[in-house]
């Protein structure tokens, strides 16, 4: 019996390579196949023309997305042990600390330019000071999302909408601090204003256009970095689509007001230098 039982052991861990082989063939050849309908079908309509039957799914659609099911399997996941937990742990210390700080990081930031401009007490490190303060200031949230994401990639046994989740947060945080950190840069007595002498209406112009890019295009970028790696199909739902729009129009909206010539953030450079060609095409290259 136990000759039988090990023979009987030896095929099927035979069997189980053989299948193995098999689903890797397998999984080669629909990724192959995925990759050349990818290049090939990229004009060819796959979904229904937008309608009044997309706006009706939107309840449904959102439904889906926001389900508490999903959303507290990705809780799970955020919470599992693992080697970014500590990690993760620290990065909320630190958040919860920087609110406790910021009124002294942004008092220290504004005091590295009353020297500026001074000969006498004018030194490069204040610049440089400033460009600090200005980065920690900016990097706290996103330095928080980045490590919420890493955290959950790191779960082995993690749902498919943790892992999308995830990459969505993954492309959240870089995005989310370079907008933060132009939009500290911008502030009144800030990096822009006094050790780079911008014009207050450019820097207002900018900070206000910032704050409404991060308000419009970040959540709908989210949105669809998340539908793209849970379901590619989900984006031709309601959802999605709009989600899509709204990050298109939210670009759209800040290219507009920023480089708009006649109010826009570069008004006080055209106003000193109205004899160049720049000045002259600026029509043409703003829509350009």
């Amino acid at each position: 019996l136990l000759d039988k039982a090990v023979a009987t052991g030896r095929d099927y861990s035979a069997a189980l390579g053989e299948l193995d082989f098999a689903l890797t063939h397998l999984q080669e050849t629909v990724e192959s196949y995925d990759e050349y309908l990818s290049e090939r079908l990229l004009w060819v309509r796959s979904v229904r023309q937008p309608g009044l039957h997309t706006l009706q799914s939107i309840p449904a659609d959102l439904s889906y997305l926001l389900s508490p099911k999903h959303w507290l399997g990705v809780l799970v996941d955020l919470t599992s042990p693992g080697i970014a937990l500590p990690v993760l742990i620290l990065a909320v210390f630190l958040a919860v600390l920087y609110l406790l700080k910021r009124r002294g990081l942004t008092r220290r930031l504004l005091a590295t330019g009353r020297e500026v401009g001074r000969p006498l007490t004018d030194r490069l490190h204040y610049t440089l000071q400033a460009i600090l303060y200005s980065v920690i200031i900016a990097a706290v949230w996103p330095l928080l999302i980045a490590v919420t994401g890493w955290q959950l990639t790191q779960t082995l046994d993690a749902t498919d909408f943790s892992r999308a989740v995830s990459m969505g947060l993954l492309w959240l945080a870089p995005t989310y601090f370079f907008l933060r950190l132009f939009h500290v840069i911008c502030i009144k007595g800030g990096v822009a204003e006094v050790h780079f002498r911008w014009s207050r209406h450019s820097l207002t112009k900018l900070q206000r256009e910032f704050a409404r890019l991060m308000m419009i295009y970040l959540p709908a970028g989210f949105v669809v970095v998340t539908l793209v790696h849970f379901d590619a199909a989900a984006l031709a739902g309601a959802v999605g689509r709009v989600a899509i729009i709204v990050a298109q129009v939210g670009l759209a909206m800040f290219f507009y007001h920023v480089f708009e010539p006649n109010n826009g953030a570069l008004k006080w450079y055209f106003t000193r230098r109205k004899h160049t060609v720049l000045y002259r095409l600026r029509h043409l290259w703003f829509v350009l």
